[in-house]
């Protein structure tokens, strides 16, 4: 997968905190250092590992490609920006977590507090060439709004989502979103796997 967009699907291993994260409602901070910070092994020591050796083996990993979107209130048009993890982790309320890395459309939903998720079908690469590298968080051509926020038409599924917790992690923030509306297709999802989009 190009980009620093899902080089870092670890950040999944948060999940093991949201139970305190969902009741305690708000922002947290954790950065990444902390989390790490006093956890030992009593055999190996501290935990050191090279981050290098750690994204190529977290990019054996195959998972589906999601755009996040927003208005821009400010300039105008649409940003998105591939999502870089994505769980389900609740059904009542129908709950996600996703991460996302700095940049503006990352801002643009800390400030709003709402977005639209579009997971992307087999033949809509082109959509994140446009607009899902992280390093551009580019406007993002051809979305159609659903509810209060942007998806992408054709998708395989799409989430209209509001912000009910925020946690930053270093550059990093998961959103921990509730769904209120949703829709699907069928079809074949796009799929990264090795850097790859297939």
């Amino acid at each position: 997968m190009g980009g620093n967009a899902h080089r870092r699907a670890g950040l999944g291993y948060c999940a093991a905190m949201l139970p305190g994260l969902l009741m305690s409602g708000g922002t947290s901070t954790l950065p990444g250092a902390a989390l790490l910070r006093g956890r030992t092994s009593a055999a190996a020591g501290p935990l050191r590992l090279d981050t290098n050796h750690f994204d190529r083996a977290i990019a054996k990993f195959r998972t589906g490609v999601a755009l996040a979107a927003c208005i821009d209130e400010e300039l105008g048009g649409v940003r998105a920006m591939a999502v870089s993890s994505l769980t389900a982790i609740a059904a009542a309320p129908p709950t996600l977590m996703l991460g996302m890395t700095a940049g503006r459309t990352q801002r643009l939903i800390t400030r709003s507090g709402h977005f639209g998720l579009s997971v992307l079908a087999q033949d809509q690469k082109d959509y994140y060439d446009d607009c899902g590298r992280a390093s551009t968080s580019e406007f993002a051509p051809g979305f159609t709004m659903r509810g209060h926020v942007p998806v992408l038409p054709k998708c395989l599924a799409w989430f209209e989502c509001r912000v009910v917790r925020t946690v930053s992690l270093d550059e990093y923030k998961l959103f921990i979103s509730e769904i209120a509306a949703c829709d699907h297709d069928e079809g074949a999802p796009l799929v990264a796997r090795s850097r790859r989009l297939g």
